[in-house]
């Protein structure tokens, strides 16, 4: 398995859970803050091209603030 589908599983996972939505928060910060380190996504750069950006996007949209 890859890392990008790893990351998918541990998301899935946390999706699924039955934690209350805090705690899940807290993965999903968690799992977005290694993929911005293992697949060096910027903040504030470009990300043309690079294919862990869906998956980062959809865990940022299951947080909440």
């Amino acid at each position: 398995m890859d890392l990008l589908e790893e990351y998918r599983k541990e998301f899935e996972q946390v999706k699924a859970s039955n934690h209350d939505q805090e705690r899940k928060s807290l993965r999903y910060s968690n799992i977005m803050t290694r993929m911005e380190k293992d697949f060096s996504i910027s903040i504030f750069g470009r990300n043309e091209g690079n294919s862990a950006l869906p998956l980062y996007k959809e865990v940022s949209q299951a947080r909440s603030l």
